[in-house]
């Protein structure tokens, strides 16, 4: 009976892992604020990307653990986008959230070069469909 009580608790425990912050292997995220990556955004005249995500989304792990893996993926983000990760629920991520009405994750945000929004997606994107996405954004 002990045995099957830790072996449940193990179980859950695991299923309730967080998410890592920068999901891919080569994406670069941003190391600074929100306001300093438009700031950095407006400096290389590159658009924003906003990843959202939750400790207990599912999909947002779904995407961490594939199209977030993906070489192709990286090398693109990396070469025309200014990254970043935020947890929905904890810190700047709240602000986020608030500011562009995010209520449902995985939550993706494009914003142009000087801030202004450029399109929001939600749920889980195989490689063909986000990089057919983010490559027809401004």
């Amino acid at each position: 009976m002990k045995f099957k009580f830790v072996f449940f608790l193990l179980l859950l425990l695991s299923a309730c892992t967080p998410g890592p912050k920068n999901p891919g292997p080569g994406m670069n995220y941003f190391s600074g604020n929100f306001d300093l990556a438009i700031e950095e955004a407006t400096k290389q005249n590159k658009p924003v990307f906003i990843y959202g995500y939750t400790d207990w989304c599912g999909y947002c792990k779904k995407m961490n653990k594939s199209t977030f893996q993906e070489k192709e993926v990286n090398e693109y983000m990396n070469a025309n986008y200014i990254n970043l990760s935020y947890d929905m629920e904890k810190g700047d991520g709240t602000y986020i959230a608030g500011k562009f009405g995010l209520k449902s994750y995985p939550a993706y945000v494009i914003l142009n070069s000087k801030g202004e929004l450029g399109g929001i997606r939600f749920g889980f994107m195989d490689v063909q469909k986000f990089l057919g996405w983010v490559k027809n954004k401004p």
